[in-house]
């Protein structure tokens, strides 16, 4: 199985896992529900091993992927609730956060898709740090890393140009101005590139 069927699958399986409670509970799985029916902790369980699931499944997505984004874990903490609370309210908001699941979905894919195909086609320069710009509000991940927003240069076909990209920084360390960084371009546009992840930092 090639990768890009591995990503459109794990994917579209963690989707499944993420509205299978609310499509049960929509299909009188669980007997008849609204928003005035005491949910018990039957439902509730199930609600949770679907949720638990999901956020088992997104490691899966990465694997496939080659990567993580911090996003998909805010995502898979938050809409498996919406989809299950939906659903006993009526039909059409349960449908509607089941639709609106299938769309993030989508996003999904197609964004994995598009940094798979940077990673293996990707033109591989080295980009040279302008400057690190300033933060309005500092995003600090697991106490270890820290975003920047980085200003490079990058040589292309037609001239060196200069375009943004945010970088996750060890709390302390930072790049400067005059580093060196290798690069993958996409070669149909070039303000799209990411750090080479085979060589973080040129020598």
């Amino acid at each position: 199985m090639n990768r890009s069927l591995q990503i459109v699958l794990s994917i579209f399986g963690w989707w499944v896992l993420v509205v299978l409670p609310g499509v049960l509970t929509l299909a009188g799985a669980f007997g008849d529900l609204d928003v005035d029916t005491e949910v018990s902790g039957a439902i509730v369980g199930v609600w949770v091993l679907g949720f638990v699931a999901q956020l088992a499944m997104l490691y899966v997505v990465a694997k496939a992927v080659g990567h993580t984004r911090q996003w998909w874990f805010l995502v898979g903490s938050l809409l498996p609730w919406v989809v299950d609370w939906s659903t006993p309210v009526g039909p059409g908001w349960g449908l509607l956060c089941i639709g609106a699941a299938g769309l993030v979905a989508a996003a999904m894919i197609y964004l994995a898709l598009r940094n798979f195909n940077l990673d293996v086609n990707g033109t591989v320069v080295t980009g040279t740090v302008v400057k690190v710009l300033k933060n309005y509000m500092n995003v600090v991940i697991n106490n270890v890393y820290i975003r920047r927003r980085v200003l490079f240069e990058i040589p292309g076909p037609n001239g060196p140009y200069q375009a943004k990209l945010a970088m996750l920084c060890e709390i302390g360390t930072s790049p400067e101005a005059g580093d060196k960084f290798q690069l993958r371009v996409d070669p149909k546009n070039p303000k799209h590139f990411e750090i080479d992840p085979s060589h973080f930092r040129a020598s």
